[in-house]
């Protein structure tokens, strides 16, 4: 959901420093030695930053609604992914060396101005949206380290931020009703949907679609029983989560 998961332990991951807490969930890096399989990446809430500092790879957006799409990221290229509706599917053509960041939900229109109704489903480089980009070596060197002082970079560039909208969308994440939230804001159904739209590039319906699924799907692979997972998260019974899966995966 939203995230690239490890084979065989390659990936290693980094959890944020307290003060990125508020936009970053987590960073990571993947190696390989050699093209292998990589995992899809389904619709989800997030955002993902690439640094691709291996041999080029391929990222073919799969849509229900469009024909494929296909993007070659370069060697020593950045790139932003939100994907909401659509599927991403990686091929690698070489060695894979990758660093990423995972943003939250609300992180990426507060972090770049750019709303995400512009951003979703799409592979576009940071360049194209005009965010400095760092030293691909300094980035090889620093790793992790490099990452959090370039995000410390994007954060102090920003205006000064009301942080509440990011907070609630996170409340929202993990099932707090949006009506609720709308009312501690103290704005309007319009207002709060508009906004939360600039902020995720759906609506809260269907944040809350996406949620439910991630929330379930977590408690399933934690080893979870089944049905008890399905029905704590709001599903009906088992096809009901079967229709959502097929929906978000393209599988059963």
């Amino acid at each position: 959901m939203s995230n690239i998961a490890p084979i065989m332990m390659q990936c290693h991951r980094f959890q944020p420093a307290p003060d990125l807490v508020p936009w970053l969930a987590q960073g990571w890096e993947w190696r390989l030695g050699h093209p292998q399989p990589m995992p899809e990446m389904f619709p989800g809430t997030g955002a993902e930053i690439l640094f691709n500092l291996g041999d080029p790879l391929t990222i073919t957006i799969l849509s229900s609604a469009d024909l494929p799409r296909t993007v070659t990221v370069a060697t020593g290229t950045a790139v932003l992914l939100c994907p909401r509706h659509a599927r991403l599917r990686f091929a690698a053509h070489g060695q894979t060396h990758l660093l990423g960041l995972r943003l939250r939900s609300s992180a990426c229109f507060d972090l770049f101005g750019v709303p995400l109704e512009q951003l979703s489903d799409r592979v576009l480089s940071l360049d194209e949206l005009g965010i400095v980009c760092p030293d691909p070596e300094w980035l090889m060197q620093e790793r992790a380290g490099g990452l959090g002082a370039w995000l410390r970079q994007q954060v102090a560039s920003r205006p000064p931020r009301d942080l509440a909208l990011v907070r609630a969308i996170e409340q929202l994440y993990y099932g707090t009703p949006a009506i609720e939230l709308q009312q501690q804001l103290g704005m309007s159904a319009r207002t709060f949907q508009r906004r939360l739209h600039r902020h995720l590039g759906v609506d809260a319906r269907y944040f809350l679609r996406t949620t439910r699924f991630q929330r379930a799907l977590r408690q399933l692979l934690s080893g979870a029983p089944s049905l008890d997972a399905l029905l704590e998260q709001g599903y009906c019974d088992q096809p009901h989560f079967i229709k959502s899966c097929h929906f978000f995966t393209g599988r059963s």
